[in-house]
């Protein structure tokens, strides 16, 4: 699935659609509709880090480490904000539990995106 492909372009238009509505449901509420407009761009640079990066080719090592500081960025942005967000409605134990998944996942990616690749490379795997 490419970026002009028509799932990538319906899955776009649904996003588009729903930051059109949500950011229309904050009524002037001007922290809200950043915080939409800012998840709507980390979102489409996302896909289309991820996208791009797929065509890369293999011998291009740099370019490939490049997306994916950028792909891992976006995600453990979007994940610290999204998680943000939803902890301000919580009862502080489950606020808790949400942190601490949030914090897994961004640390877990991490050594799965940077660590444990770079280990695998130097075993000759």
């Amino acid at each position: 699935m490419h970026i002009g492909s028509p799932v990538m372009a319906f899955n776009i238009l649904i996003l588009t659609f729903s930051s059109i509505i949500a950011a229309y449901r904050a009524k002037g509420d001007l922290w809200t509709i950043s915080f939409v407009v800012s998840v709507y761009t980390m979102l489409v640079l996302l896909f289309w880090c991820l996208q791009a990066s797929m065509k890369v080719p293999a011998d291009s090592n740099n370019v490939k480490k490049m997306y994916h500081v950028l792909i891992w960025s976006l995600g453990a942005l979007l994940n610290i904000m999204l998680s943000y967000k939803v902890c301000s409605i919580l009862p502080f134990a489950m606020a808790l539990i949400i942190w601490a998944m949030a914090c897994f996942s961004v640390v877990s990616t991490f050594y799965a995106f940077f660590v444990c690749k770079n280990d695998n490379q130097d075993k000759g795997n």
